[in-house]
C-alpha cells in the first residue's frame, strides 16, 4: 500500500497540475479506489485458497494505495480552491479535522471486540466508496487558485 501510495501521489497530483483538472483526476482516483477496496474487502471470497487470496488482497492493497494516497494532494488542492477566497489554511484545517475525527471513530469501531467488525466495515467502506464515485460526478470543476487570485 506504501509503494503504490508514493507512486501515486507523486504522479497523479502532477498531472492534475499539467491539466489544471481536479474533478476529472478524483473520478479517476475513486473509480481505481473501488475495485481495490473490494479486492481487499472480499479478497477470500473471490478466491480458493489462502495464499491466492493473500495475492489478491497484496495487488489490491497496492492499488488501493495507488489511487488513495494520490487523492489527497488533489482533494486539497480543490478545497482551497473551491473555498476560496477563504484562507487555504482553514480549509486544509477542516479537512484534516473532519478526516481525523471520523477515522478515529471507524478505526475504534473496526477495533471493537477483537476485530469481530472488521469484515462488516470493510464492506461497508466499499459502498461508501462507490457512494462517493458517485457523487464524485456531479462535482463542478474548480478554477486554479492562480486565476481566483488574478480576479481579485
Amino acid at each position: 500500500m506504501l509503494i503504490g501510495g508514493i507512486i501515486g501521489a507523486v504522479l497523479i497530483p502532477i498531472l492534475s497540475d499539467k491539466f489544471q483538472k481536479r474533478k476529472l483526476f478524483l473520478n479517476i482516483c475513486l473509480i481505481g479506489m473501488v475495485p481495490s477496496l473490494a479486492g481487499i474487502a472480499f479478497a477470500s471470497v473471490i478466491t480458493s485458497t489462502p495464499e491466492a487470496a493473500y495475492t489478491v488482497a497484496l495487488i489490491s492493497s497496492f492499488f488501493l494505495g495507488f489511487f488513495v494516497l494520490s487523492a489527497g494532494p488533489i482533494g486539497f488542492q480543490y478545497g482551497a480552491e473551491i473555498s476560496y477566497p477563504a484562507p487555504e489554511s482553514s480549509s486544509q484545517g477542516l479537512l484534516l479535522l473532519s478526516g481525523q475525527i471520523s477515522g478515529l471513530i471507524f478505526v475504534a469501531l473496526m477495533s471493537a471486540r477483537a476485530n469481530a467488525y472488521l469484515p462488516f466495515f470493510m464492506k461497508f467502506f466499499v459502498l461508501v466508496g462507490a457512494v462517493a464515485l458517485i457523487s464524485s460526478f456531479f462535482l463542478k470543476e474548480s478554477k486554479p487558485l492562480e486565476e481566483l487570485q488574478k480576479k481579485g
